[in-house]
């Protein structure tokens, strides 16, 4: 309830109002600790229309299209941030989530992973644990 009444507090002093980017993620942030993942997932789109590089909101559509049993969208998210910015997305978060999805895609899994391990080696940090890409 108090996360709720913050996002509308949010809303009321954002001049994008309900639409905008803030409230958005907030929305999305609360159905997803509802487990409402579906309205989660429709939050957090809006969210990365409005800013295709937020890393917040593309890894929490990937969970929540995950619990949605949509494998693919989840997958398909990350995929997307990593190649739209791949300095930007090498988080550990974004490794480790993409790499777990990759496992459950089945035995193609173990290539995409050298993949995005060879992205972490050109565009992560230097100190980023390479143990994300689960190889």
């Amino acid at each position: 309830e108090a996360a709720e009444r913050y996002a509308v507090e949010c809303e009321q002093q954002d001049p994008a109002g309900p639409e905008g980017l803030p409230a958005q993620m907030h929305r999305g942030f609360i159905a997803l600790a509802k487990g409402q993942y579906p309205a989660a997932a429709s939050h957090l789109e809006k969210a990365l229309a409005a800013d295709p590089g937020n890393v917040t909101a593309a890894t929490n559509l990937a969970v929540a299209s995950l619990y949605s049993k949509q494998l693919s969208k989840a997958t398909s998210t990350l995929e997307t941030l990593v190649k739209g910015n791949p300095a930007g997305s090498m988080t550990y978060s974004v490794v480790f989530n993409l790499c777990t999805l990759y496992d459950l895609q089945g035995p193609d899994g173990l290539a995409k992973k050298r993949m995005i391990q060879a992205l972490a080696r050109q565009y992560a940090p230097e100190d980023f644990d390479m143990a994300a890409c689960k190889l």
